[in-house]
């Protein structure tokens, strides 16, 4: 998808079904307009590769879901959300005057981080949202999807049947090694310390 096309259909055809699916008001009491954030679609990315992320802002009003959607130039905070961790911050930018803005996810954030599991096939998806920089919030977030693409990854797997294990209690766990490369994996050797208070069997 390009912003640079039709940029008040974009934001018409983007931010309507946001404005659709706010479960209620996120203005202020009494003020029914609502600045919204459309994300354009990003490709699965790698972790250790920079993800560009394109949007636009505008403002809707609540009262009126027929009403035409207005571009907003203005100046945003973009944070960024992994699964389990805390907001990192992509820093500010400023939208040009049709509310499109672009922002990017350093390589830096993901390199060498495992990304999911054997359960959610080693795929997550990161949320981007926005802020004003005088602090008003922005309904809307872009979905970024990273994928383990390649190399081989060690995932340790416990799940207790009885739920909470006691001190010198046993506990059922497995390591899974895989190979997300298309070229076997020779002479591997996996080494699993056991933890402080923990022996391995």
């Amino acid at each position: 998808m390009r912003l640079s096309a039709h940029p008040s259909r974009l934001l018409v055809l983007l931010l309507l079904p946001a404005l659709l699916a706010l479960p209620g008001p996120v203005a202020a009491q009494g003020d029914s307009h609502v600045l919204f954030a459309a994300f354009a679609d990003v490709p699965t990315a790698a972790p250790g590769e920079d993800v560009t992320v394109a949007g636009a802002l505008a403002r809707g009003d609540l009262a009126d879901l027929a009403a035409a959607l207005v571009a907003v130039a203005e100046e945003v905070a973009l944070t960024l959300h992994a699964p389990g961790a805390d907001p990192v911050s992509l820093g500010t930018v400023a939208t040009d005057d049709e509310g499109r803005f672009t922002t990017t996810i350093p390589a830096a954030l993901t390199e060498g981080r495992q990304i999911g599991n054997e359960r959610n096939g080693y795929r997550e998806t990161w949320a981007v949202r926005a802020q004003t920089v005088a602090g008003q919030d922005v309904a809307g977030a872009g979905a970024v999807t990273f994928a383990q693409a390649t190399g081989v990854q060690v995932d340790y797997d416990f799940t207790s049947s009885v739920g909470w294990v006691k001190p010198g209690e046993e506990f059922p766990a497995r390591v899974i090694l895989t190979n997300h490369d298309a070229t076997e994996a020779t002479d591997l050797s996996v080494t699993i310390p056991a933890v402080d208070g923990r022996e391995v069997t």
